[in-house]
């Protein structure tokens, strides 16, 4: 597995671009604009096929679905209860921002338990709402990584009030889907740099008691 991680678009969102061997497939976690840049990523690494996979719906995770989709014929994943901002600026939020976003419609609708493998690779999904209703995280057990978009970051939380958000929800999801996984486990955000479930539990005060959670 070769991964490189890709800052892209106005709110420096981590797009994670994926080789899965040895039938060299590409997967591209939240391609969140500068498409040229996620490219020239994937030409490099000369992947024959490559799938997209969304967090969730916002904006800033999708922006650059629709360029990198017809460039790669890449099909669209996405949790089912955030399939409808892909294509709607109002529920991605991005028409708030005077740059409405719209994306292909999902290719793949995900649910809690599905397993997506892409070569020798597999990845869980998990049901992870509370920053967005439909938000999943992507866990990678042999490795001990975990895509968790904007649920989790390092020492803080995804916001919560934007529509769609509910904070109660997102801290159930962390206690019960982030903080029972080893605390050696890295966690790979939305944004800003990589973590351990191991430093959160002893340094993310919003998660106060929720460290009871890990196992």
């Amino acid at each position: 597995m070769k991964m490189e991680t890709l800052v892209v678009g106005p709110l420096a969102t981590n797009c994670y671009f994926l080789v899965c061997e040895p039938d060299n497939i590409g997967v591209v976690i939240d391609p969140g604009g500068d498409a040229e840049h996620i490219l020239e990523a994937v030409e490099r690494a000369g992947v024959e096929r490559a799938v997209i996979l969304n967090t969730h719906g916002h904006g800033d995770h999708i922006e650059a679905n629709e360029e990198i989709s017809l460039s790669l014929d890449a099909p669209i994943y996405i949790g089912a209860g955030d399939a409808p901002a892909l294509t709607d600026p109002a529920v991605n939020l991005s028409v708030f921002l005077g740059t409405p976003i719209v994306s292909p419609a999902a290719t793949r609708l995900l649910k809690d338990g599905d397993i997506l493998r892409f070569g020798s690779e597999t990845l869980e999904v998990m049901e992870t709402p509370g920053h967005s209703p439909g938000s999943v995280c992507f866990y990678i057990r042999r490795l001990g990584w975990l895509f968790c978009g904007d649920l989790v970051f390092l020492e803080s939380v995804g916001r919560t009030d934007l529509p769609g958000g509910d904070f109660p929800i997102l801290l159930q999801s962390i206690a019960e889907r982030v903080l029972t996984l080893p605390e050696e486990t890295v966690l790979y955000p939305g944004h800003g740099p990589q973590t351990t479930v191991g430093h959160e539990v002893k340094h993310n005060s919003f998660l106060g008691d929720l460290s009871r959670f890990h196992m």
